[in-house]
């Protein structure tokens, strides 16, 4: 096994009923990390929900697919169609399991059941557990009904309370309909991937390659990281637009590897950072204190942007994060356009401060959320979705997480019909006709 796989046990996976199903969301999943892209309908905001690595049939309690996120795990029951009885029944007894598990960390891990089709008292279970984990006040009669008998089964497994309250908290309900190509979640799929990491018009073969992929993983009981799909896809022949440098998958591991080698050589051969060469007044800083919070101010009361500029004049590698009380339009965008990976207002507490210097020292970027909508307008100002109000963006992040027009609908307290029209304008704004192709421009967008 290289550094790209992730080894488990030895053995052979059974190809029974569902396999297909199984291989086709996993396929879904390493298209989102293919991107660099969050996976939409978990409860992870912005690059926590990111897809590192994705493995099937392994030897943890929830064996079925095992997705490495940024903030945490997600071990993913899978099922063609997921009804209360015996599917819903052997979900729950799996994520008893895990939470169970010493391995589990209830603060960062998730438990999920996917299915291409969900009955309407699972789907109301899902829309239950959503609420439940926003806090809501109020469930509907069947979301009230599920949540109950989903406690009542829990207590028959051998629950104890703490167990239960954790699932409560930590389980995701997803409709993800993949199985065929001509369904609409394989549709995204085809169209993360075409243009983005295969050539284009080749989105569709290199789905196919990737379900085929995740087959043989199956049957190896093995999965991979981002760069190790990528090189699995490479092997089948794909025409990748990674070689020529286009994808944002090999961007991102190129770039994870430049920072990973800067880090090692100043580790290898350093033992303080001297940052007087690009102006700031201070002796060199111990590499064992460079976590604690450092505010550098230009001599000459130079404004930020301009500092950032120099640092990078100075040193091209380095990631710079803003750290400011300053949250003007033409700040951000300065600083941004001189090269910021990050842009962080001071009120943010330490912990918020740890979670993005992590996100860009990984390669990303960040933008604090008080001035995230602003950014994402001035850079979609005149591009397809700019016009779109944050009702009609609330939507699309539905339509990605797999709810019908009419659950969406109840969600946004707007008639299913109501819905449909505004999807349809969606569209039109997109110039695309359908579901998967307003969420997959709405990801290109940044929008989502």
């Amino acid at each position: 096994m290289t550094d790209e796989g992730l080894s488990a046990s030895a053995g052979g996976a059974h190809d029974e009923a569902g396999g297909q199903y199984r291989r086709a969301l996993a396929a879904l999943f390493v298209a989102h990390a293919l991107n660099g892209l969050e996976f939409q309908g978990l409860p992870l905001g912005g690059q926590a929900g990111t897809v590192e690595s994705v493995a099937l049939e392994t030897d943890t309690a929830v064996d079925d697919i095992v997705v490495v996120l940024r903030g945490g795990r997600l071990f993913v029951q899978a099922k063609r169609t997921l009804r209360w009885g015996r599917p819903l029944e052997e979900a729950a007894r799996q994520w008893l399991s895990a939470v169970r598990h010493a391995d589990f960390d209830s603060e960062a891990d998730f438990v999920a059941a996917a299915g291409g089709t969900l009955f309407s008292a699972v789907a109301a279970l899902g829309r239950a557990l959503d609420r439940l984990r926003s806090s809501a006040t109020s469930l509907t009669g069947a979301e009230r009904d599920a949540i109950g008998k989903l406690r009542a089964l829990l207590v028959s497994l051998g629950a104890t309370d703490e167990e239960i309250a954790v699932i409560t908290r930590r389980a995701v309900v997803l409709r993800r309909a993949v199985e065929e190509d001509s369904e609409e979640h394989a549709e995204l799929g085809r169209l993360l991937l075409d243009q983005h990491v295969v050539k284009k018009g080749e989105g569709g073969r290199a789905w196919r390659e990737l379900v085929a992929i995740a087959g043989r993983a199956a049957r190896l009981r093995v999965g991979y990281t981002t760069a190790g799909w990528l090189t699995e896809l490479r092997k089948c022949g794909v025409p990748l637009t990674a070689d020529a440098e286009a994808s944002r998958a090999a961007a991102l591991e190129r770039r994870r590897g430049v920072l990973e080698r800067y880090r090692q050589k100043l580790v290898r051969r350093g033992e303080t950072v001297d940052l007087t060469r690009v102006g700031a007044r201070l002796p060199p800083i111990p590499l064992a204190d460079i976590d604690a919070g450092i505010d550098v101010r230009d001599p000459a009361d130079v404004e930020g942007p301009e500092v950032c500029r120099r640092v990078l004049t100075a040193s091209p590698g380095t990631a710079v994060v803003m750290l400011t009380s300053y949250c003007e339009d033409n700040i951000i965008l300065k600083s941004l356009n001189a090269g910021a990976k990050g842009y962080l207002i001071k009120d943010v507490e330490l912990a918020e401060v740890k979670r993005p210097i992590r996100a860009v020292y990984r390669g990303h970027s960040v933008l604090d959320p008080k001035v995230a909508p602003r950014v994402i307008a001035d850079a979609t100002n005149g591009k397809p979705g700019a016009s779109l109000s944050e009702r009609d963006v609330a939507i699309i992040r539905y339509v990605a997480g797999g709810l019908t027009n009419k659950e969406i609908g109840a969600l946004v307290h707007l008639s299913a019909h109501t819905i449909k029209d505004r999807l349809e304008k969606i569209a039109a704004a997109f110039e695309v006709r359908s579901r998967a192709e307003i969420v997959a421009e709405a990801f290109r967008a940044g929008l989502i």
